[in-house]
Formats: C-alpha cells, structure tokens, sequence
C-alpha cells in the first residue's frame, strides 16, 4: 500500500500524462505544413492558394468546408446545387451523349498554365 505522499505523487503524475495526450491530440489537429502530403507535388493545387490557406488551421476546421450535407432538410440550397451538379454527370454519362460533364477547353498553353511543364 502507498503512502499518501506516494499516492499523491502518482495522482500528480496521472493527471500530467492526461494533460500531455490532450497536448498530443490537439497539436496533431493543427496543419502545420502542405509539403508531407502527397497533393503538394500537384503544381495547380499550390496555385490555388491551398498551401496558406491551409497552414494554421486546425484538421476539423477543414473538414466542415468541404463536408456534404447528410439530408436536403439540413441545407436545402447546397443539397440542390449537388444534386444538380450529379444529375449533370450522369446524363453527359448516359449512352448516346457526347457531352462530358465537364468538357476541357483546350488550347496550346493549357498544359503550360495548368501543369507547369
């Protein structure tokens, strides 16, 4: 059995380990840097701004900026956007369509412009 300087010193400990993992935890939230991961090779993506944008900003953050609505009662307006937006691609993706959902316009500096090379 523990004395009670040694079960204090113990309580102190566990609650210093608690802290530390809560540390851990949140600083493994933050976006500290873009070159680790594998889209910061993509030239066109660090042209968009992603890379600043980014830095900074804690993991959950993000995601609520691109996360989809579950059901079209919790925002009615971007459901619809998206609903219009996949019923496009499906019907430019129906036999007999020549339509692309999204149809590339080419010209002579696209790969220039978009790609770097």
């Amino acid at each position: 059995s523990l004395d009670s300087g040694e079960a204090d010193f113990f309580k102190l400990v566990d609650e210093d380990v608690a802290v530390a993992e809560a540390d851990a935890k949140a600083e493994a939230n933050i976006v500290y840097g873009f070159d680790s991961y594998r889209s910061a090779v993509i030239l066109w993506l660090r042209r968009t701004g992603i890379e600043e944008h980014t830095r900074g900003l804690k993991k959950d953050e993000m995601h609520t900026s691109f996360a989809v609505p579950k059901n079209a009662e919790s925002e009615p307006e971007l459901f619809l956007m998206l609903e219009l937006a996949l019923s496009r691609f499906y019907t430019s993706a129906a036999p007999g369509q020549k339509i692309r959902a999204f149809d590339p316009k080419k010209e002579p500096n696209t790969l220039k412009t978009n790609f770097g090379y």
